[in-house]
């Protein structure tokens, strides 16, 4: 198997995130708690920029709003072309 090149990327962040983390919480003396509360709050963020993207192709509309017209026209596209997708084959019997 071949790997995708970010996940090398990923695998190197993951000791330097821990580290930060950890530097962090003895910093200002932080509970294992009030990291996670910390760390939701981030991670929360986050995914609200990717909704963004995903419902608008933008971060620069909220993703509650509402699509406005080429935004279902490009949804409606999308499925069209998801129905032509043939469907796996069933089990043999």
């Amino acid at each position: 198997m071949i790997l995708h090149p970010r996940f090398v990327l990923v695998q190197a962040a993951k000791p330097d995130l821990s580290l930060a983390i950890m530097g962090v919480l003895k910093k200002h003396d932080l509970t294992y708690l009030e990291a996670i509360g910390l760390l939701s709050e981030e991670i929360s963020s986050l995914v609200k920029y990717a909704i963004r993207v995903e419902r608008h192709g933008t971060t620069e509309r909220s993703g509650d709003e509402a699509p406005d017209e080429k935004d279902q026209e490009e949804e409606e596209e999308e499925e069209e072309e998801e129905d032509q997708t043939p469907s796996p084959r069933p089990f043999p019997t």
